[in-house]
C-alpha cells in the first residue's frame, strides 16, 4: 500500500503537467525565390507560474542568424567552424517584426543587447497567475542557408524547418529564462499544440512530425514543429505496435526493405514492452539526428569497411537516432538546456539496455575482434556497451570532465557530444544493476514527464528505502573523476580478507566478482558501508578477484580493480606492439618504429617503448633508441613524466619531467641535452575558454662535441630557464604572451614575445607580434653563440624544430622559425649581444595571401643601435603549420626575381605528428 500510495501522488503532481502550455495557429506563405516565410501566428498562452507576468519573452532563433556577433555565431566560432562568421550577408537568416498585439493592441518590444535572438513584450496589464492570454504576431522570416546548422534552405532547393517560428521562452519559478539559440537542440521545454497552415509549397513534398489533416495544413502536439520541403523523399514508412508509424530515411535506397523492418520492429518492441516507454502514433526517425549524434569511432569509418554486418550497422545507427526521437517525445515538457545531461544521458541508458539483452557478445570493434593478429590485444575485448565507458574516461584522464547537471551552455563540444551523456547513462546503467530486476526502468517512468532529478531522488529513495546521494549529488553532480581500489590484505587457505576504498572517500554500492580465465564472472553486490572497511570473504578457484569487472562504473583507473588470487601479487610484465587499451592484469610495455628526420642524421630508425596506452597514465615513459642512417652511429631520445591532476584547482595540472635526447648538430658532431623540469597548468573555471597559463621551470645540460683542430663557442654549458606563458588560441581572436629569462655562469638575459592575430569577417587577418629581449648581463661578448637574432635564432635550448639547425644557406638554411626577430629576409651582422626590439606585421590581401612588414632595432654593445626593415608576401596556407614567406624588400635593398630568388624563400612547417594532432582536437576541447 506504502509503494501504491506513493505512486499515486506521484502521478498526481505530474498531472498538473499534462495540460499544454501553450497553443499556436499559423498561416504561412512560403516565398521560394526570396527565402522567406510570412507568417501570421495566435499564440494562445497560460501563465504556469505562481507570479503575476509584466512581461512575455519570446524565442526568435531564426534572428540568431541575423549576424556574426550573435551568441549562435561566437559559439560556433569558439568550436573553430568559422563558416558562418566568414559566410556573405546574403546567407544569413533575420525576423522582420510586423506586428505583436494583444487583444488588439500593439505591444512594445525590444531584443536585449546580449541576446538578438530573444523578443521582450510588455504586457498593458500583468497576466496573474493561471490567467490564459491570446497573443497576435505577424512577422516575415528570412531563412537562414542550411550548411550552418543543419536548418534552413539548401543548395537543391529542398527546406528544412526546425526552432523557426516564435515561441515563449521556458520559465522557473516565475523566472524567465532567456536561451539563445546555440545549436544545442534544446528549443522549447513545455507541451504545445500546433495547426499550421501553408502555401507555396505545393511543388513540394513536405515531410513533418505533426499531423496532416490535407495537402497544406497540419496538426499534432510535439515540443517543436519540423518540416522538411523535398522534391524527392528518401523517407518510408514502417509498421509498429499495431497502428502505428515509423517514419525513416536511414538507408532507404540500401539493403532490403524486410531486414530493416526486422530491426526496427525490434527496437519498438524492446521499448514498449520492456522499456515501458509507449510508441506514439507517429514518429519520424532521421539520419541527419544520427549524423549529429552518432556512435564516436563507428562514424569514423566508411561503411564500405565497416566491421560490423549489414544489418548490426543499420540496427545500432538507426537505435541511436531512435533514442533520441523517443527522448524528444517522452521528455516534452523538460528544459532541455538545464537538464542537457538528463536528456541524453537517458538515451545511453536505453541503448546501453536494449545492446544488452539483444548484442550482448558484440565487440566494440566488430569483426575485427575475431582477426588472430588483434586477438592478443584488450581493444579484442572491449564490448560494445564498453565503448561507453572507454570514450568517457578519456574526458577523466585528461581532467577535462563536467559534470552531468551542468547546463549545455557551458559544455565543451567533447563533453556535450560524448562524455556527459556516456557518462550519466552509466550511471542510470550502473543503478540498475545494482537495484536488478528491471526495477529502475519502472521506477524511471515518472521522470520522463517532470524531468526533476532532486524530486525523482526523494521518490527513488522513499520506494527503495535506502539513500542514493552518491548517485544524485555526488556521481551526477560533481565533476570529479572516481578511481576505486582493492587491497588484498590477506589470503587465508578458504578466505581472502580484503578491502574497497575510492580516492576521494566517497562511499557507493560496489560489486564484488571472481573472474575465470575464460571470462565468466560471478560474484554479489556490496553496500556502501563496507568500503573502507576490512571484509573477509569465501575464496575460490577463480583466477582473479574483481571490483567492477564488467566496466558498470567509469573508473579512472582500471588496474586498481584487479588483484591475483593468490599471496603473490606482482603482475607480469606484457609487450605489446603498437597502442593498445591497458590490461588490468598485466603491466604493459608498448613498442612500434619510430623516426626522425634531421639533415645531419638523415632518418633516424628504431623501436621506442612506452607505457602509455590509448588512455594517457598519471606516469609516463617514452624510450626511443634510433640508429642514425648517415652517420651510422645509435642516437635517440627519452621522455619520462609524473602528471599531479587536480579537479578542484585552477592549477589543474603539475607536469614534472625529465628529457633527454641525443643526434647531431652538424656533420659528425654530436650533442646531449638532458633537462628536467616542473611546469605548473592554470586555467579558467569555465573550461569552454581557451585561455591558459603556464609556469615552467627548467635546467637544461648540454653537451656538444668539438670537431678536430678547432675550437668551439661555447662546447658544453648549464642554463636555468624560468618562463611564464598566457595563450588564447580562439578561431577569432589569438593572443600569446611569453616571457622568459636563461641564467648562466656566461650570461642571464630577458625576452618576452606577444602574438596577436584578428579574423575579420571578410576573410582578412591581421597578426601582429611583438619582441623585446634584454641582456641582464653577458661574460662572452666575444662570440655571438647567445646573442640575439633577427631572422635565424642559435636555438642554444634545442628548443626549435630546426631540420638542419648548423646550415646557413640551401634550403635547410631557409626553414623560417618564428622567434626572436622574426624576421624574413636574411641580414646579415642581425644578432645583438644588447638588446633587440622588432614587430612583425602581416595584412590580408586575398583569402591566404598576405602582406607582411618586419621591423626592428637591434644594439651591441659599444656600438650604436640600427634599424632595420624587411617587407613582402606571406602564404599564409595553414596558420603555424605551413607557411611561405617571399621576400620583396629590406635593408639588403629590392629583391632581384631571377633565378636566384628562389634562395630567399623562407618556409615554415612542422613534421611533428602531436602538434598536427592539435588541428583535428581544437574543437572539441
Amino acid at each position: 500500500m506504502r509503494y501504491l500510495r506513493l505512486f499515486t501522488w506521484w502521478m498526481l503532481f505530474l498531472g498538473c503537467f499534462g495540460a499544454f502550455a501553450q497553443e499556436h495557429q499559423l498561416q504561412v506563405q512560403y516565398d521560394s525565390l526570396q527565402q522567406t516565410l510570412e507568417v501570421r501566428h495566435q499564440l494562445k498562452w497560460v501563465n504556469r507560474s505562481n507570479t503575476p507576468m509584466h512581461q512575455l519573452v519570446l524565442l526568435d532563433w531564426n534572428h540568431a542568424y541575423s549576424n556574426n556577433q550573435t551568441p549562435l555565431a561566437q559559439r560556433l566560432t569558439e568550436e573553430f567552424d568559422r563558416s558562418f562568421y566568414l559566410s556573405k550577408r546574403s546567407k544569413f537568416g533575420a525576423t522582420e517584426i510586423h506586428q505583436l498585439q494583444m487583444n488588439g493592441q500593439d505591444l512594445n518590444w525590444s531584443r536585449p543587447e546580449d541576446h538578438p535572438d530573444i523578443l521582450i513584450l510588455e504586457l498593458p496589464t500583468p497576466l496573474l497567475a493561471g490567467d490564459t492570454q491570446t497573443f497576435e504576431f505577424r512577422y516575415t522570416l528570412k531563412l537562414p542557408a542550411s550548411k550552418f546548422t543543419g536548418y534552413g534552405y539548401k543548395p537543391d532547393g529542398s527546406l528544412s524547418l526546425k526552432y523557426w517560428h516564435l515561441m515563449p521562452a521556458p520559465q522557473e519559478q516565475g523566472e524567465w529564462k532567456k536561451y539563445s539559440h546555440l545549436h544545442l537542440d534544446d528549443y522549447g521545454g513545455v507541451k504545445n499544440r500546433y495547426t499550421i497552415a501553408f502555401s507555396g509549397t505545393e511543388k513540394y513534398e513536405v515531410l513533418s512530425n505533426l499531423n496532416t489533416t490535407n495537402s497544406s495544413q497540419y496538426t499534432g502536439e510535439a515540443a517543436a514543429a519540423f518540416f522538411d520541403f523535398v522534391r524527392e523523399s528518401d523517407f518510408q514508412e514502417y509498421t509498429v505496435a499495431g497502428e502505428k508509424t515509423v517514419i525513416t530515411d536511414f538507408d532507404s535506397r540500401q539493403r532490403s526493405k524486410i531486414s530493416r523492418h526486422a530491426s526496427i520492429l525490434r527496437i519498438t518492441d524492446y521499448f514498449e514492452k520492456v522499456l515501458g516507454i509507449a510508441i506514439p502514433s507517429k514518429l519520424w526517425v532521421q539520419k541527419a539526428i544520427y549524423n549529429r549524434y552518432p556512435f564516436y569511432g563507428l562514424n569514423q569509418l566508411p561503411e564500405i569497411v565497416s566491421p560490423f554486418s549489414d544489418e548490426f550497422h543499420f540496427e545500432v545507427r538507426f537505435l541511436k537516432a531512435f533514442a533520441f526521437a523517443i527522448a524528444e517525445h517522452q521528455l516534452m515538457g523538460v528544459d532541455r538546456r538545464k537538464n542537457y545531461g538528463l536528456f541524453h544521458g537517458l538515451q545511453i541508458y536505453w541503448i546501453l539496455k536494449y545492446m544488452e539483452a539483444h548484442h550482448p557478445d558484440q565487440k566494440f570493434i566488430g569483426r575485427l575482434a575475431e582477426w588472430k593478429i588483434l586477438k592478443p590485444y584488450e581493444i579484442s575485448r572491449l564490448p560494445f556497451n564498453g565503448g561507453f565507458w572507454f570514450l568517457n574516461t578519456l574526458t577523466q584522464t585528461a581532467n577535462l570532465q563536467q559534470a552531468d547537471r551542468s547546463p549545455a551552455d557551458v559544455l565543451t563540444r567533447f563533453n556535450a557530444r560524448i562524455s556527459v551523456p556516456y557518462h550519466m547513462g552509466l550511471g542510470w546503467f550502473y543503478l540498475d544493476h545494482y537495484l536488478g530486476g528491471n526495477r529502475l526502468v519502472k521506477q524511471l517512468i515518472p521522470l520522463y514527464t517532470q524531468g526533476d532529478l532532486d524530486r525523482f531522488q526523494s521518490y527513488l529513495e522513499a520506494s527503495e528505502q535506502k539513500s542514493f546521494d552518491w548517485l544524485f549529488t555526488h556521481y551526477f553532480g560533481d565533476r570529479f573523476s572516481y578511481d576505486i581500489r582493492l587491497e588484498v590484505e590477506e589470503i587465508m587457505p578458504d578466505s581472502i580478507q580484503l578491502k574497497v576504498s575510492e580516492k576521494s572517500g566517497l562511499k557507493l554500492p560496489y560489486r564484488l566478482d571472481w573472474v575465470q580465465k575464460n571470462g565468466q564472472i560471478q560474484g554479489q553486490w556490496m553496500e556502501s558501508q563496507t568500503m573502507e572497511k576490512s571484509l573477509v570473504i569465501p575464496r575460490s578457484d577463480a583466477p582473479y578477484l574483481s571490483v567492477n569487472a564488467q566496466e558498470l562504473w567509469p573508473d579512472q583507473i582500471q588496474k586498481n580493480h584487479w588483484r591475483k588470487n593468490r599471496k603473490f601479487q606482482l603482475k607480469p610484465l606484457r609487450l605489446t606492439f603498437l597502442k593498445d587499451l591497458q590490461s588490468p592484469k598485466a603491466n604493459q610495455v608498448f613498442f612500434n618504429p619510430s623516426v626522425e628526420l634531421n639533415a645531419y642524421d638523415g632518418f633516424a630508425l628504431g623501436m621506442q617503448f612506452y607505457n602509455k596506452a590509448i588512455r594517457q597514465p598519471n606516469f609516463e615513459f617514452n624510450v626511443s633508441p634510433q640508429y642514425s642512417s648517415i652517420e651510422k652511429k645509435l642516437v635517440g631520445s627519452f621522455r619520462a613524466e609524473q602528471r599531479i591532476r587536480k579537479e578542484n584547482s585552477s592549477n589543474f595540472l603539475t607536469l614534472l619531467s625529465v628529457f633527454g635526447s641525443q643526434y647531431h648538430y652538424d656533420q659528425h658532431l654530436k650533442y646531449s641535452i638532458l633537462a628536467p623540469s616542473l611546469s605548473f597548468f592554470f586555467r579558467p573555471k569555465d573550461l569552454r575558454s581557451n585561455y591558459r597559463e603556464r609556469l615552467s621551470f627548467a635546467y637544461y645540460q648540454v653537451h656538444r662535441e668539438l670537431a678536430p683542430n678547432t675550437s668551439l663557442e661555447s662546447p658544453n654549458y648549464q642554463i636555468f630557464n624560468i618562463g611564464y606563458q598566457q595563450s588564447n588560441r580562439a578561431a577569432v581572436n589569438f593572443m600569446s604572451r611569453r616571457i622568459d629569462m636563461d641564467f648562466s655562469k656566461d650570461m642571464g638575459k630577458l625576452y618576452a614575445s606577444w602574438d596577436y592575430r584578428k579574423l575579420f569577417p571578410s576573410g582578412r587577418q591581421l597578426s601582429l607580434r611583438l619582441f623585446g629581449g634584454l641582456f641582464l648581463y653577458h661574460n662572452r661578448l666575444d662570440i655571438p653563440f647567445y646573442d640575439f637574432n633577427l631572422n635565424r635564432p642559435t636555438d642554444y635550448l634545442f628548443r626549435y624544430a630546426y631540420l638542419g639547425r648548423s646550415e646557413t644557406s640551401g634550403l635547410l638554411g631557409q626553414q623560417f622559425i618564428p622567434a626572436e626577430g622574426s624576421f624574413k629576409s636574411i641580414i646579415e651582422d642581425s644578432s645583438a649581444n644588447d638588446f633587440l626590439i622588432s614587430t612583425n606585421l602581416a595584412v590580408g590581401l586575398w583569402r591566404w595571401v598576405e602582406a607582411y612588414v618586419d621591423l626592428g632595432l637591434i644594439r651591441n654593445r659599444k656600438t650604436r643601435t640600427q634599424a632595420f626593415y624587411g617587407t613582402g608576401i606571406r602564404l599564409n596556407l595553414l596558420p603555424d603549420y605551413l607557411e611561405l614567406y617571399l621576400p620583396v624588400a629590406s635593408n639588403n635593398g629590392i629583391e632581384d626575381f631571377n633565378n636566384q630568388y628562389f634562395s630567399n624563400i623562407r618556409v615554415l612547417f612542422t613534421l611533428d605528428p602531436k602538434t598536427l594532432s592539435g588541428l583535428f582536437t581544437r574543437s572539441w576541447f
